[in-house]
């Protein structure tokens, strides 16, 4: 064989000479060169590959939907980050994961497919990790595809994590993006000022969203919402002002409104209510189950709100918007915790849209049998998958 920067190589055969090249199944079990020569007349740069792995037999993708103008993807790809944190932290479901499933390398790819299956015009993405997945592998194979994208990461952090939104450039174009912080907002101060608890909260949350305003080739605007809420089952109402704050800001473009991402909660929630039905008051039971939620402590999943007194029900204020939002639609399941599925991923569409289709996710047997994460799924979340068209 020849030896180059170390490795040793037996007689090679080029396999291509693009950009970029796919492996195939007769590259299984080898090792690809590439050889780069920058111009105009740069010395050739070497990199050698892991080994080439054969993929996963089953995988998940999408199926034909509808005739829809738009197929619009939300979908929490797991942060490489927080899995680390967790197997750092000796949880027993992160460290019963195979190895090959905790790899990021091979993690990734999988997601990559996944995400080129569906096919989408728009991918709304949380829990990304700023460099090994945006920065360093997904924006630059998408922009192979024909896409563009943004990254906000979480606020007021060294945390690499934050959410990605990207649009198909044949489609549509970009007129402006804003990173949200939900931290804070003009909108919430006076009552933040009032209930110093909830507003230390609030700072803490490191919560952010994704704002864009896209235009059609035929001149039609609409605003694109990504949000994570924050997570603590006992803070329903720190998820009620955070939606608030995104409702404020894509109001200002004045634009039909898609509103996509892991909200943390279903559809029996405050949060789904005040999207669907456009308010909530001051006496709904959010804002008293959030009346015991102080920063640090861990949020009680189970609550019976009907036994706290009234002195001890959280700071409130009514909330509405004009928006006319309905949900795409509530899958079988969107997120995984191991043993059942709940729904907390949603898109939620302005009236100037219909859904044509939303897809069916997989089978929660299949969840239940391989497991989430796993080879066949590459996040403890599915992607949630609607075509949309214009009224």
């Amino acid at each position: 064989g020849e030896e180059v920067q170390g490795a040793l190589w037996e007689p090679m055969e080029v396999v291509g000479k693009d950009r970029i090249y796919i492996p195939m199944e007769g590259d299984v079990g080898s090792r690809l060169l590439c050889e780069c020569t920058p111009l105009p007349n740069g010395l050739p740069i070497t990199s050698e590959s892991d080994m080439v792995q054969a993929a996963p037999s089953e995988t998940l993708s999408s199926t034909p939907l509808g005739t829809g103008d738009l197929r619009v993807v939300s979908y929490n790809l797991l942060a490489d980050y927080n899995l680390k944190q967790d197997v750092a932290r000796g949880d027993p479901a992160a460290l019963a994961l195979d190895p090959e499933t905790r790899d990021m390398q091979h993690r990734r790819q999988l997601l990559l497919r996944e995400l080129v299956n569906y096919r989408a015009d728009i991918l709304c993405l949380q829990e990304v990790d700023r460099d090994s997945m945006y920065g360093d592998f997904l924006h630059g194979h998408l922009k192979h595809l024909g896409y563009e994208g943004v990254y906000a990461n979480k606020m007021h952090t060294s945390t690499p994590i934050g959410n990605a939104v990207f649009w198909n450039c044949s489609k549509l174009r970009l007129v402006d993006a804003e990173t949200l912080d939900l931290t804070q907002g003009s909108e919430i101060q006076a009552l933040l000022e009032a209930a110093p608890t909830l507003g230390l909260a609030m700072s803490k949350t490191t919560t952010v969203a994704n704002l864009v305003l896209l235009e059609d080739m035929s001149g039609k605007r609409f605003a694109v919402a990504n949000l994570h809420l924050f997570g603590d089952p006992g803070a329903p109402h720190i998820r009620l002002l955070q939606t608030y704050i995104v409702l404020c800001a894509a109001a200002r473009h004045a634009a039909p409104l898609l509103l996509c991402g892991d909200f943390n909660c279903g559809p029996e929630s405050g949060v789904f209510e005040l999207l669907a039905f456009g308010a909530v008051n001051e006496n709904h039971p959010d804002w008293i189950r959030g009346g015991n939620f102080e920063w640090g402590a861990v949020g009680q999943k189970t609550l019976n709100w009907q036994s706290i007194p009234q002195e001890q029900w959280c700071a409130a204020m009514s909330l509405s918007h004009a928006f006319s939002l309905s949900t795409a639609g509530v899958p079988e399941y969107t997120y995984w915790n191991g043993r059942w599925g709940f729904v907390v991923d949603h898109i939620f569409l302005d009236a100037a849209f219909s859904v044509q289709s939303l897809a069916a996710v997989p089978p929660s047997e299949l969840a239940q049998e391989y497991g989430a994460p796993s080879t066949l799924f590459p996040s403890d979340h599915v992607a949630v998958v609607a075509d949309i068209c214009w009224n």
